[in-house]
């Protein structure tokens, strides 16, 4: 019985090495076709852009800012008039049209290329009631893709730069780990949180104001987040087991009794999983590797000894 990882994990050493088939005792991979099971909870069922404005209204400003180039960006008053020649007369600005621009810069050189903090300004201007945590949820959008690394830390400091200078407010986590409809897209984005830097990803992943433990007394962090957890699991539904493991393995090496913990607590929302044998498998790896030494992970001791 899968439940046994809510229940306790000191107990969970009993129970390490039955079944393991894999090189060393740890657990063989298994696999998990996308498609599954649907059901609704952590990292599922929530699409971030319900109630939203979703109409992309003025598509057209991604492509007018990328014909003009960072120059764009010369200056507030010079962007100002860039939005007023694109809204024309009475026109609004929305924030799909506000994401699609943010996403277009991304891909073209990021910060390195693009001077947000003018577009923000200029925005404050031209569009004083957008609502920028309404802009990051609709990043979902076809034509978001991330092809490497360097470009997902582009699109994360501009989105998340974008969006300090835009409001105060914390940072929708839900923007990124609720369900989308670009899941090829969005499960790009999920990596490049998960490989930024400390702090960043806390920020993307978790919301501000996290605790050291949760609710049920065990640790917190981006691992032990059963949302996390749960996006990952639904995207393997959505795009395969291949492309989900190699995350997970990374919550290993960082913080195996954290992804434990994850894993428990995503368990006890759920009764079946989008991926249930990879679901599975994570937890078999994750309870070896407590048992064996309960020792935190490569990252995790390198950034403790900084």
């Amino acid at each position: 019985d899968f439940s046994v990882l809510a229940a306790s994990q000191g107990a969970a050493a009993t129970g390490t090495r039955r079944g393991m088939s894999g090189e060393g005792g740890r657990p063989a991979p298994v696999g998990c076709s996308p498609g599954g099971m649907g059901f609704s909870g952590p990292g599922r069922g929530h699409r971030p852009w319900q109630g939203q404005a979703a109409e992309p209204s003025h598509p057209q400003l991604a492509d007018a800012l990328e014909g003009l180039g960072g120059d764009a960006c010369g200056s507030v008053e010079q962007m100002v008039a860039h939005l007023r020649r694109v809204a024309g007369e009475g026109g609004r600005l929305g924030e799909a049209a506000i994401g699609l621009a943010l996403g277009m810069m991304a891909r073209r050189g990021g910060l390195a290329q693009w001077d947000v903090d003018v577009l923000v300004d200029a925005l404050k201007v031209v569009a004083p009631e957008l609502s920028w945590p309404a802009v990051v949820r609709l990043l979902d959008q076809p034509s978001l893709s991330i092809e490497s690394q360097l470009e997902g830390r582009q699109w994360l400091s501009l989105i998340l730069g974008a969006f300090r200078r835009g409001c105060e407010a914390t940072f929708p986590t839900d923007a990124v780990l609720g369900e989308w409809d670009n899941a090829a897209g969005q499960l790009a984005l999920v990596r490049a949180c998960l490989e930024a830097e400390d702090g960043v990803r806390e920020t993307l992943l978790l919301g501000a104001g996290q605790e050291a433990r949760g609710d049920d007394g065990l640790p917190a962090g981006v691992w032990a987040s059963a949302e996390v957890v749960g996006a990952l699991l639904r995207l393997a539904g959505a795009e395969g087991s291949a492309k989900v493991r190699p995350l997970l393995e990374m919550g290993e090496e960082d913080d195996p009794h954290g992804l434990l913990v994850g894993l428990s607590r995503y368990w006890g929302h759920r009764q079946a999983s989008d991926c249930p044998a990879l679901l599975r498998e994570a937890a078999a790896r994750a309870i070896y590797l407590v048992a064996a030494g309960g020792l935190p992970g490569k990252r995790a001791a390198l950034r403790g000894a900084r």
